[in-house]
């Protein structure tokens, strides 16, 4: 009896399809991981960019959380598709404080459980299958399944990046790269559909500077092709002015958010994805957002993400945590800071 037997053409693409070829390795690592007394021969997982540095800093925030406040009657019910109205409020202030600088509305806001469903719902609403995305090159792999699994897009990798030398650390895309792309596409008789920017980059970690982010929005919006910005890494970066790196870098290139763009173009062309999973290093909470003005997108969002909805205990606890912005600020600014000491050790040890 053949294995398509057991399930259906869907379950037997599934099957045999991995998510990741490297998680097995991951998983592996992750039972043996490298402590300097207690462990000294074990390892160092380098396949997943989770920031858990201060993980006891903030645990111990969420349990004090669910230790002095009641628990809301909301959490044991339905909510909207879109997220529970007050964590979206708070995400919503959360992100005009430190990452957007510019007011946002909790309206344009959609949550789903993680990065991963955010990317998959997008995929499914923007595009038909068989449309392409466009992804600067080197990228995220994960993405060809995100985009692939259920909304069945082809990913085009746009090699630029090894135009990057060391007088130029910023990310190398210009519109001459989008035209060859576009006719590249459509000589395949394929049509474009979505540019995806991952910025700060992974896994180059080259910043979109704010004259390119509206350049490429421009030209998107002209051609009615979708940009999506994921700044998943937006709040934590590397600070390149640290006197011990500060050398190796002639430019520090500073990170400018899509959101206030998207409020400037007022297009529907122009999207953001979000997630809690690498700034505060909580992957396994599952918590991704889309930021759109396009409501066609977001009412679509809202039918489609049932599966996909965040648990209300969740949303109500980080809730809690992003509302307190004393609290967020001094997190964020440990992240940068022990982030910047882990990439310093690194480099040092690397470099013979």
């Amino acid at each position: 009896m053949s294995d398509l037997s057991f399930v259906s053409l869907r379950g037997n693409r599934a099957h045999n399809t991995v998510l990741r070829p490297d998680f097995e390795l991951y998983f592996e690592a992750s039972k043996n991981l490298y402590h300097a007394i207690d462990n000294p021969e074990g390892t160092f997982p380098l396949n997943v960019a989770d920031n858990k540095l201060n993980w006891d800093k903030l645990r111990e925030k969420l349990q004090f959380i669910s230790a002095t406040k009641e628990i809301p009657e909301w959490v044991s019910g339905y909510t909207s598709g879109l997220g529970h109205e007050t964590f979206r409020i708070v995400m919503a202030d959360f992100l005009s404080t430190f990452l957007a600088h510019h007011p946002l509305d909790f309206k344009n806001i959609g949550i789903a459980a993680g990065a991963t469903a955010v990317i998959e719902l997008s995929a499914l609403i923007l595009a038909d299958a068989g449309d392409v995305a466009v992804f600067p090159a080197p990228s995220y792999p994960v993405y060809s399944r995100d985009i692939n699994n259920k909304a069945e897009l082809e990913r085009y990798d746009l090699i630029t990046h090894h135009q990057i030398d060391d007088s130029n650390h910023g990310a190398i895309l210009s519109i001459e790269h989008l035209e060859m792309a576009k006719k590249d596409i459509e000589l395949q008789g394929k049509n474009f559909r979505l540019l995806i920017l991952t910025n700060p980059d992974n896994p180059t970690g080259s910043i979109y500077s704010l004259e390119q982010l509206e350049t490429i929005a421009d030209w998107c919006i002209e051609r009615n092709i979708h940009l999506i910005v994921n700044e998943i890494y937006g709040l934590v970066t590397v600070d390149t002015e640290n006197p011990s790196i500060a050398a190796d870098y002639s430019n520090h290139d500073k990170f400018f958010s899509i959101l206030p763009i998207i409020h400037k173009k007022n297009s529907p062309y122009v999207h953001q994805w979000y997630a809690l999973s690498k700034d505060l290093g909580i992957s396994g909470m599952r918590v991704g957002m889309v930021y759109s003005l396009n409501q066609n997108f977001l009412n679509a969002f809202n039918n489609l993400n049932l599966p996909h909805m965040v648990s209300n205990h969740t949303q109500w606890l980080l809730e809690n945590v992003l509302a307190d912005h004393d609290f967020m600020r001094d997190f964020l600014d440990m992240q940068q800071l022990c982030l910047t000491k882990g990439y310093i050790t690194v480099v040092n040890n690397l470099s013979f």
